[in-house]
């Protein structure tokens, strides 16, 4: 326990005081000594000071394990689990995890290894672990390893532009960590294929439910992010021979919305020389971008806009049949503030071509609402984007133009 009073509230044992004197200048020097006795049993010995570092407390299993001491190490190991979870995750940056994986083997027990390794994450795994995590799995069995998996991808549920940049760049190099786990013997290759599945249900899981709604530049910026994740998901597939997994990257391609044609070009920037688990991915885009091609184009008199669906209110109900109208550009419309605020918000999070101003005269004030010249540059732009997207496609995995 630690001591919470404050100094100036404590009662000294002793003190001295010498009164201040007329030569002796304008310094004061005051000092105050505090002292702490700590004291614990013996039997809490490990415990007490495995709490102060977590690293100390693997590096001490380890010793009684090498020793043979392996029924101590195991009731050690299990004096940790009241405060494990806290210590690991407020521990220092460095490989802990690589000397637990080594200390979970070694206690030779199932729960006390699992208690050991819960408090990590899926994307703390490096090649490095590797060994000892194929070993692990060989050790404790199939359901073992696959109730620890899940166990550190829990934390992995996206929603809107989730994923944390780390785990997209774990994401990314995940090809290496499947080769070596598939190589590192008995158990390597299942395991593999376990942490593929799932990182592939946490990468779709977030991104589907994005591919449906409204193409805006923030969503288009998060999808071409993710197209390095996705190709490193897709190679360790084939890599591993996860046949359901690059079926399902196929069926994500195919998905509804324009909006996937810059996941799936990024995906295939992103592959470098790896071809396999691809072909199908790159024709699906290829025909995609054809029929954003052969649309008509806009008339040079056509104003109209498609407000996406989200909001079934009556101003957003006036709002759409303004959009809508092909030949209105300007509408002047009397709101209170908050109604002004509600329709600011539906143009600004669709980033609609409309510019929204409040004329401050009169009451209610006025709410300007002009639809810019933006809407037709926005397709001369996506126009260009696709045919210069299908030209890449057909030079660089020859999809037919």
């Amino acid at each position: 326990m630690a001591a919470t009073t404050p100094t100036a509230n404590l009662t000294p044992h002793t003190s001295q005081y010498e009164g201040c004197m007329g030569n002796y200048g304008n310094t004061l020097d005051r000092w105050y000594r505090r002292a702490a006795l700590v004291i614990w049993p013996r039997s809490r010995d490990f415990a007490s000071r495995a709490q102060a570092s977590s690293a100390w407390a693997m590096d001490a299993l380890g010793e009684m394990i090498r020793a043979g001491q392996v029924i101590e190490a195991r009731e050690a190991a299990q004096s940790l689990e009241p405060f494990w979870n806290a210590s690991v995750r407020s521990a220092p940056q460095t490989d802990l995890l690589g000397r637990t994986l080594e200390t979970a083997k070694g206690v030779d027990d199932a729960e006390a290894a699992a208690m050991l390794l819960r408090p990590f994450q899926l994307e703390q795994l490096t090649p490095g672990h590797a060994p000892a995590l194929a070993a692990l799995a060989a050790h404790y069995g199939d359901s073992w390893i696959a109730g620890l998996l899940r166990d550190w991808s829990a934390a992995w549920r996206a929603g809107g532009y989730g994923h944390a940049p780390e785990r997209l760049e774990w994401l990314t190099g995940l090809p290496r960590l499947c080769t070596t786990l598939s190589a590192a013997g008995s158990g390597g290759n299942a395991t593999a294929c376990r942490i593929l599945d799932l990182s592939w249900t946490c990468l779709a899981d977030g991104v589907r439910p994005m591919l449906t709604g409204q193409s805006t530049s923030r969503l288009d910026t998060w999808l071409t992010g993710l197209g390095g994740p996705l190709a490193g998901i897709t190679v360790a597939a084939a890599q591993t021979g996860s046949a359901g997994v690059l079926a399902d990257v196929v069926k994500l391609g195919q998905a509804s919305g324009d909006q996937v044609i810059s996941l799936v070009m990024a995906a295939l920037r992103a592959a470098g020389p790896h071809r396999e688990g691809f072909g199908e991915l790159a024709l699906g885009c290829a025909e995609r971008i054809r029929g954003v091609l052969a649309r008509p184009r806009r008339a040079s008199g056509d104003w109209s806009i498609e407000l996406p669906a989200g909001c079934t209110c009556d101003l957003c109900g006036t709002l759409g049949a303004f959009l809508r109208d092909p030949q209105r550009r300007a509408f002047e419309w009397p709101l209170a503030k908050e109604k002004r605020r509600h329709v600011h918000s539906r143009i600004d999070s669709a980033e609609l071509p409309v510019r929204h101003e409040t004329r401050r005269q009169g009451r209610p004030y006025t709410l300007v609402l002009t639809k810019t010249d933006a809407l037709f540059e926005r397709e001369r732009l996506t126009r260009e984007r696709g045919e210069a997207d299908l030209a890449w496609l057909a030079k660089n995995w020859k999809v037919p133009l």
